[in-house]
């Protein structure tokens, strides 16, 4: 039985053999590989106890919707209502319409939000020269 430093450590010509995956590749999407926070173990992403030692593995929650980013392109004035259609996968007219009728019985405060929100959410990358334009 080998002690926890050891374990740890490994044998140099095992590790090389199998280096360990961080990060694999299912049909386009990058999933995390699960580690054992206990005995560091690697595990399936399905896993919901450690084979190893038995610890309870913590259920990760998806993420929902696209970040919250202005795009380049299709945007209007800021690129506010589109990062909220984009995020949300709503339609951006309706989202640009929501906004006005807002700006209007709100007296100016979804105003104020809209140049608040204009400088806090992120412009999105822009995209490296010579690069096929992106489809919208």
């Amino acid at each position: 039985m080998l002690c926890r430093r050891q374990r740890k450590q490994g044998t140099g010509a095992r590790d090389a053999a199998y280096p360990p995956k961080q990060l694999k590749f299912v049909m386009g999407e990058s999933v995390m590989t699960v580690f054992c926070q206990r005995c560091g173990t690697g595990l399936p992403p399905s896993a919901h106890f450690c084979s190893n030692c038995g610890a309870a593995i913590p259920a990760v929650q998806p993420l929902w919707g696209r970040p919250l980013i202005r795009p380049r392109i299709g945007r209007q004035i800021g690129g506010v209502c589109m990062a909220f259609a984009q995020a949300n996968g709503w339609d951006a007219a309706v989202v640009r319409i929501i906004a006005v009728l807002g700006l209007i019985f709100s007296s100016g405060l979804v105003g104020v939000a809209y140049v608040a929100l204009w400088i806090g959410i992120p412009e999105e990358t822009p995209p490296m020269p010579g690069a096929y334009p992106p489809t919208v």
